[in-house]
């Protein structure tokens, strides 16, 4: 019932795992394209302002600098914006009155439950001329029960526990 004793469980020295045995680097991309649409209406990739359409709180937008992108080796966390943009109306019906208001923020921000390090940021065209903004995020994982090992053979097995070293 402990976990140790079922059939295939690994178990690992706490003095090894603090070393830094099995840790590994977790890499999460998150994009976004400023697309041109017709009628000469595009996204742009900015800090939103504050009487935008689904503008979030300030705190959101804090790891952003002036050009509407993280900074690289930012420490971010769930919620925070690391691409800020605004996109035009979808509908016509929308589109009669163009103003500030009526751009909708569509911001890329880091998910729920994920945090970690800005590893890099890419600016790029595509085929078609619009600018693709690629960031990169980077967290460290150290292995916690549960975690899965295998060997190059296939013999898999489940973190059971980790004891301490005089164990």
């Amino acid at each position: 019932y402990e976990g140790y004793n079922i059939e295939d469980a690994v178990v690992l020295n706490r003095a090894s795992v603090d070393r830094g045995f099995a840790r590994r680097t977790h890499i999460k991309p998150y994009t976004s394209v400023e697309l041109n649409y017709a009628g000469g209406l595009r996204d742009e990739i900015l800090v939103p302002e504050k009487d935008t359409a689904g503008y979030r709180t300030e705190e959101a937008y804090n790891h952003l600098e002036d050009d509407g992108i993280v900074y690289s080796e930012a420490d971010v966390s769930q919620g925070d914006v690391v691409i800020g943009k605004v996109s035009p109306p979808k509908f016509l019906s929308e589109a009669r009155e163009i103003s500030v208001q009526t751009r909708k923020e569509n911001s890329v921000a880091i998910k729920q439950e994920e945090n970690g390090i800005v590893d890099g940021v890419f600016v790029t065209h595509d085929k078609e001329g619009n600018r693709l903004v690629h960031v990169r995020l980077r967290d460290s994982r150290v292995p916690e029960l549960g975690d899965k090992f295998s060997t190059p053979h296939g013999q898999k097995g489940v973190v059971g526990l980790i004891a301490d070293e005089a164990d």
